[in-house]
């Protein structure tokens, strides 16, 4: 099964043209809903949520050091509450949304590459 995820555009938007784990990259552009086409046999399906999980885990796990070393490296008088706060309103659903939109994610990856999708510009809190 390919999933219609647009590679070469994507690396542009993340300003890594020169990334070389494909693979990876269309899994993290691969809407999970994807995974239970027809036409995907099951033991594929069940590695590819498993390669899906174990990416998820190391994205947030990267998120999560960016979000906390940021604001703490420039702000030495931020208190604890002052740093969980800033966190959270930069990890909220609808701001992330609206950074995958001005990155321009919804163009190439497969959750809006369908005839029935239409890309999500004006409804950022219905994502995530």
């Amino acid at each position: 099964m390919k999933f219609d995820i647009k590679l070469e555009e994507a690396k542009k938007a993340i300003a890594i043209p020169n990334f070389k784990h494909n693979d990876l990259l269309i899994t993290a552009l691969t809407d999970p809903s994807d995974l239970n086409h027809p036409e995907i046999y099951k033991t594929e399906r069940e590695h590819l949520e498993s390669v899906y999980r174990r990416l998820a885990f190391l994205g947030d796990a990267l998120f999560d050091s960016v979000l906390a070393d940021y604001p703490f490296s420039i702000n030495e008088d931020l208190t604890k509450q002052d740093l969980d706060n800033w966190r959270q309103e930069i990890a909220s659903k609808e701001s992330l949304t609206e950074f995958a939109i001005d990155l321009g994610l919804p163009k190439f990856s497969s959750s809006w590459n369908n005839k029935e999708s239409k890309a999500p510009y004006g409804r950022t809190a219905s994502l995530g």
